[in-house]
């Protein structure tokens, strides 16, 4: 079955090309960057097709990929693993049992992942579409996966989502929401994480969706990195009223990252830049805010995920920013690429 797979599925390194996918260039640097996390991305897919939920898949992505990106490569892994299942009809035995297991430092990730797969399929009875497939999976996470599929849909074809700024049919209630955060994401590599348009693109989007898809951008900039400290600062001014949003984005990125065991210098300096505040400090307050938003009633529109979010949301407005750190840890270059 996994030579079926792999003949059938498999994905090439050049589909993470911005020229492949169309996306608007910028710095070599920068460019460069970001396709080579859509590469680890890809690497990790195609493993998942050749390995399974295996030992030997945990053994590939750890041991013989750089560490800085092993998330990239086990969201990969989870949108492969969740294909299988899919195309098997055997309800996410193989993306359950290795994110449970072997993946489970990086299931913030493997969530996204698995969400991917939704842009890919067709939203058949026998496959169910994404608003109904995830009610199975934690009632906390599952919204990562709208996360990650409108980040696949914007990804492969970003016409309908970015340029006329739909939503897919069977997306309604908060689900828009978290599709718009996955959407905030892909603009960062769609936009080639060049501030000033990202600005420009957000400001294009209704007013009612900007809070959403600045989180997403949060996120991104922080966990994929890409951007100048000059950047971050233009990216944080130009958030304005939506600053708490990407906020918590930026500790959304800080807990994956710290739940994976690896803080790359880049996420620490967003973290200082946009909180003042350590990335060991970001982790713990994003896990007090979890618990507090687990003991809260979860409705349709106001699901236990958006009790966190606005938890972190809360702590921004609080924040007193002279009473973190009074002196950098690092020195911090205006022009650095973090």
């Amino acid at each position: 079955m996994a030579i079926i797979f792999e003949k059938l599925l498999t994905l090439h390194q050049k589909e993470a090309l911005f020229s492949t996918r169309g996306f608007m260039p910028a710095t070599v640097q920068k460019q460069a960057a970001l396709e080579k996390v859509g590469q680890y991305f890809i690497e990790g897919f195609n493993a998942a097709l050749r390995l399974g939920a295996s030992e030997g898949l945990r053994c590939f992505l750890d041991d013989n990929l750089p560490a800085y990106y092993h998330g990239f490569a086990y969201e990969g892994a989870g949108m492969g693993l969740l294909m299988m299942d899919k195309l098997t009809l055997s309800g996410g035995k193989r993306f359950r049992t290795f994110m449970a297991d072997q993946g489970a430092k990086h299931h913030y990730l493997m969530y996204v992942g698995a969400g991917w797969v939704f842009s890919k399929l067709p939203p058949l009875p026998f496959w169910a579409n994404v608003v109904k497939d995830i009610q199975t999976y934690d009632p906390m996470l599952r919204w990562l996966m709208l996360d990650g599929y409108a980040f696949g849909c914007a990804y492969f074809n970003p016409g309908p989502y970015v340029e006329h700024k739909r939503y897919p049919k069977e997306i309604t209630g908060y689900a828009k929401r978290a599709f718009d955060q996955g959407l905030g994401r892909c603009l960062w590599f769609i936009e080639c994480a060049d501030a000033p348009r990202i600005v420009k693109r957000l400001n294009e989007f209704d007013p009612t969706r900007r809070a959403d898809l600045w989180a997403g951008i949060g996120l991104a900039c922080t966990y994929a990195g890409g951007a100048s400290v000059q950047e971050v600062r233009t990216l944080l001014e130009g958030s304005g009223e939506y600053a708490a949003c990407f906020a918590q984005g930026v500790t959304f990125a800080v807990q994956a990252l710290t739940c994976a065991g690896h803080i790359p210098d880049n996420t620490q300096t967003v973290a200082r830049l946009v909180w003042q505040a350590s990335t060991s400090t970001l982790s713990r307050m994003c896990l007090d805010c979890r618990d507090h938003a687990l003991t809260m009633p979860a409705q349709e529109e106001t699901p236990l995920y958006e009790h966190w979010r606005k938890g972190i949301e809360r702590e921004y407005h609080g924040l007193d920013k002279k009473t973190e750190n009074q002196t950098q840890p690092t020195k911090i270059r205006e022009g650095e690429v973090l």
